[in-house]
């Protein structure tokens, strides 16, 4: 498993995506010594949505995204965008790809 995760941070940010497994997923956001890494996966996850955002916005027009029908075509067009959210007993929040 060190091995595994030395690899997926050995190639940055962009490395950590969908083939990453569960367990090497788990064991970055726990780890406080790869903080930074974490941090650096969150950024470029949330330049990448405001990229999208922006780019759906210039080809549709400003506010595309409160059109009801606008997100549920988006989403039959594009599944892997859809995430559920579950919520706990406590108030937390579980979420997960669609």
């Amino acid at each position: 498993m060190e091995e595994e995760i030395e690899a997926v941070v050995g190639l940055g940010p962009r490395g950590f995506g969908p083939h990453v497994s569960k367990d090497v997923r788990f064991a970055i956001a726990k780890s406080s010594a790869l903080g930074p890494y974490r941090d650096a996966c969150l950024l470029l996850a949330q330049n990448q949505v405001q990229l999208l955002w922006d780019f759906f916005e210039e080809i549709y027009g400003q506010g595309c995204w409160q059109d009801k029908d606008f997100m549920e075509d988006v989403l039959k067009h594009h599944p892997e965008l859809r995430i559920r959210v579950k919520r706990g007993i406590r108030g937390q929040e579980y979420l997960r790809p669609g």
